[in-house]
């Protein structure tokens, strides 16, 4: 659980970031707008980045942290957190605009093409990976729905 919950605030974190960037350098809409347009799928869009936060939280298991929280907290939330924006930079990779191969760089960029945002093909694509998950972790869910009323009266 300690896990999951900073996943999901990781999956949108890259998108978060941009538009606190954004934010801060900038005090009318049109201008909020105008630079997030410009620094959208930059840097927090990069592999690299969140992947070193997934290798730090191993690092961060044993460390000056673990005598004001619990050991594995650090190491649960960072995982969690790097794990959820990992999958919002892939998912983002799947689009035409794609994502950065380099840090600070605009062009070589990883794309896919798969989808477009906002289309019925991502809608389809979502729908396929929700299944796709679904099937892969049966075993998790399943048990805990043995014991439910409704699964009984489904399966007599």
């Amino acid at each position: 659980l300690t896990t999951v919950i900073p996943a999901f605030f990781g999956a949108i974190l890259p998108d978060v970031l941009d538009q606190r960037f954004s934010s801060l350098f900038s005090f009318t809409k049109k201008g909020r707008q105008r630079l997030f347009a410009a620094v959208h799928r930059g840097i927090s869009h990069w592999f690299g980045l969140w992947l070193g936060l997934i290798w730090l939280s191993f690092l961060l298991d044993c460390s000056f942290a673990a005598q004001f929280v619990p050991p594995n907290c650090v190491h649960d939330v960072c995982l969690g957190l790097g794990l959820g924006a990992l999958s919002h930079v892939f998912l983002d990779a799947l689009t035409p605009q794609g994502v950065p191969l380099f840090p600070f760089l605009s062009t070589p960029r990883l794309t896919l093409s798969f989808c477009r945002t906002g289309s019925i093909g991502e809608y389809c694509l979502f729908l396929l990976l929700l299944f796709l998950f679904c099937f892969v972790s049966r075993s998790l869910w399943l048990p805990l729905l043995s014991s439910t009323p409704v699964f009984r009266w489904l399966s007599a």
